[in-house]
């Protein structure tokens, strides 16, 4: 009897627990009130985008033109550079030597050259016809013709070679600044990779907004019309932007996680704004920002 008593009292604790882990369940949970509240549209109907801040012109992926080890680098994070400054150089020591080969081989023609010219003007030099065969004079003619065409040929090889070894600095494309550095003296590089670019570089004197606008807005965009962008970490200012050109070819969208063969169902046109920031708003090169662009009035 007691036992059956005992099982009771159980199934009733379990019986009122289970009504009270069900009521906590119903309970909505407590609003999440966000660090940073969202940007509101600064216009009535507007077009909501996502831009990325560029460089002028886009950011510039410096590239090495063979795979090689880093012999030597010029700049650093920050640099202001010009165009045609030197950026980096690869190994060198193969093609100086081959230089040097080249260069020992130009003096030998030479000689060799001079000598048969002598040579041919002694027999020019003789007045009399009898004492020299047409057949000789004209095989010294060839022997000289057949010298020189060896010294050109070894003078554009050692252009070449000089030409090659110039090619082993990379130069700066642009005046700008070394946004980015991926390469220290010792490194081999890996020529064509864009995953890891050796140096990113770009003219940040005037600052260039990429946006993608989906597709299912795409046809709403006017260029006439207003534009802002709102950082993510201050939603109360809009920056005015002007509008530069439309990419008119729709892609997949791929600024989710910055990876280049990332792909998703999403497609977008790309827009391209320059944008002048207030003075007391420092804004970085990769940053991301919402764009709210006018739309109603002129549909």
């Amino acid at each position: 009897m007691k036992k059956r008593g005992f099982i009771f009292v159980l199934a009733t604790a379990g019986i009122i627990s289970s009504l009270f882990a069900i009521k906590r369940g119903l309970t909505a949970p407590p609003k999440v009130v966000p660090l940073v509240a969202p940007a509101e549209k600064p216009y009535p109907k507007a077009i909501a985008a996502a831009g990325i801040i560029e460089a002028l012109g886009e950011n510039i992926s410096v590239g090495a033109p063979e795979n090689g080890l880093v012999q030597e680098v010029y700049v650093k994070v920050q640099d202001v550079i010009n165009k045609g400054d030197p950026l980096f150089t690869l190994d060198t020591r193969l093609l100086k030597a081959e230089l040097l080969v080249a260069e020992a081989k130009l003096k030998i023609a030479q000689a060799e050259l001079s000598q048969l010219q002598d040579q041919l003007a002694r027999l020019q030099s003789i007045k009399d016809t009898r004492a020299i065969s047409y057949e000789e004079f004209s095989s010294k003619e060839h022997e000289c013709a057949i010298a020189n065409a060896t010294l050109q040929h070894l003078h554009q090889e050692t252009k070449k070679i000089t030409s090659q070894l110039e090619r082993l600095t990379v130069r700066s494309p642009i005046q700008g600044v070394v946004l980015q550095k991926n390469i220290q003296v010792g490194q081999y590089l890996v020529a064509g990779d864009s995953e890891r670019p050796p140096l990113i570089v770009g003219d940040t004197r005037q600052l260039q907004l990429r946006t993608d606008i989906d597709e299912h807005n795409a046809s709403h965009l006017d260029p006439r019309m207003k534009a802002v962008a709102s950082p993510k970490n201050k939603p109360d200012l809009f920056i005015p932007l002007q509008f530069v050109r439309t990419e008119p070819y729709i892609i997949p969208k791929t600024s989710l996680t910055g990876s280049s063969k990332e792909k998703v169902d999403t497609r977008v046109l790309r827009v391209i704004y320059t944008l002048n920031p207030p003075q007391d708003v420092k804004l970085y090169v990769g940053q991301q920002m919402d764009v709210y662009i006018q739309r109603g009035a002129r549909e």
